[in-house]
């Protein structure tokens, strides 16, 4: 019992850290998003995957945590490890054909995303489990909300643009 509640003080202090970075955010502008979506013989999956927003001064990942449950939150960009190499490894060309990866897609040129483009953050609203462990958020710019929750493993956002950003 005192390992679980080590586990989800943990995940409630990695969520607190999230928070901060997040609201750290408010009145910053939206300069490019991305998504990472994984790739598969040439297949890419789009539904779910990290999400990483832009700003001129630096970047926000978003990614479902260990758990599966948790949000994840960090101020640092996507990096693609198997471009780590130049060239890549025997190896790592060998597991990407046989299994595939994550691979990093500007989304903005997408009518979706685009219409955030320029957004201000103005405020985080956080979604947490009845124990308190953060599993999303919303997040309300200038162009709408985008809503990024972590469910079932995957990382799932959903845009609702403001009526008059609507394309």
């Amino acid at each position: 019992m005192v390992g679980i509640k080590r586990l989800l003080d943990s995940s409630k202090r990695e969520g607190q850290n999230s928070l901060q970075i997040i609201v750290g955010r408010v009145g910053s502008e939206v300069a490019g998003m991305k998504r990472i979506f994984y790739v598969f013989k040439g297949s890419v999956d789009s539904g779910v995957g990290p999400l990483q927003i832009e700003f001129a001064d630096g970047a926000v990942l978003f990614d479902a945590g260990g758990d599966g449950e948790t949000l994840k939150v960090s101020g640092v960009r996507w990096i693609d490890p198997f471009l780590a190499e130049d060239p890549p490894s025997e190896v790592n060309k060998a597991y990407v054909d046989k299994y595939g990866k994550w691979t990093a897609f500007d989304v903005v040129g997408s009518p979706e995303y685009r219409q955030f483009l320029e957004g201000v953050i103005q405020g985080v609203v956080p979604r947490k489990t009845l124990d308190g462990r953060l599993t999303g958020v919303v997040l309300q710019t200038t162009k709408g909300d985008m809503s990024v929750m972590a469910e079932w493993d995957e990382l799932v956002v959903a845009l609702s643009p403001a009526p008059e950003n609507e394309a």
